[in-house]
């Protein structure tokens, strides 16, 4: 169930609002990447936001969703739309179609092009979800996770040569009672072509951190 999942749902609301504080580093620094961003885009670019997995937007902030027209959130959970809605007032559109294909059997990453064919003449921004994937993936039987990977970044290599694209998500997790064993998301072949890239700490819990990648077109 989305409510229930171990990449969302309720467990992460909870998370996020008992963390908050410990979290302020890392959505500051979010929000000055992602403003710095919209800075060099064309006007006529801010027109149409679509959110991919944003949840209910604890790492996005009101200055950078206020500068643009129209708000798309693509996001599974229903309570994380509203929570999101409430945060922002923004009028956002939910659309709840699996893009990634995470629901088929095998799923098929070549399904994500259908959403930059649905939203043309958009601002694409993926809400670390992109290093999520494996998470879930990896709870599936019979699924190649690291196939799905390498098809899912020639997917994006392509696509992003044609569309005004951004992306924040997990490099690698740890455990800091296990500061040298680190679970790979494997999203470092993603976006290999991409040359506007930084890396910062996410401090999740008082134990866990994620290192996330940020690109940007």
């Amino acid at each position: 169930m989305v409510l229930l999942n171990n990449t969302g749902g309720l467990k992460y609301h909870l998370r996020a609002f008992w963390h908050r504080k410990r979290w302020r580093p890392f959505c500051e620094f979010v929000e000055i990447w992602l403003n710095d961003w919209v800075k060099d885009l064309d006007l006529n670019k801010r027109q149409t936001l679509v959110l991919i997995g944003p949840n209910a937007g604890y790492t996005l902030s009101q200055s950078f969703i206020s500068q643009f027209r129209n708000i798309i959130v693509i996001e599974p959970d229903p309570l994380a739309y509203a929570m999101f809605e409430a945060r922002f007032h923004c009028g956002a559109r939910l659309v709840r179609q699996d893009y990634f294909s995470l629901s088929d059997n095998p799923p098929n990453p070549e399904k994500l092009r259908g959403l930059f064919l649905a939203f043309p003449n958009s601002v694409f921004l993926f809400c670390n979800v992109l290093g999520q994937l494996p998470v879930i993936l990896r709870e599936k039987k019979g699924v190649n996770v690291e196939d799905y990977m390498r098809r899912l970044a020639k997917v994006l290599h392509e696509e992003i040569k044609h569309h005004c694209m951004a992306s924040y998500h997990d490099r690698y997790s740890r455990n800091l009672k296990k500061p040298n064993e680190f679970i790979d998301h494997l999203t470092g072949e993603l976006f290999t072509d991409v040359k506007d890239k930084k890396e910062f700490p996410w401090r999740l819990t008082r134990l866990e951190e994620h290192q996330i990648e940020f690109v940007r077109s």
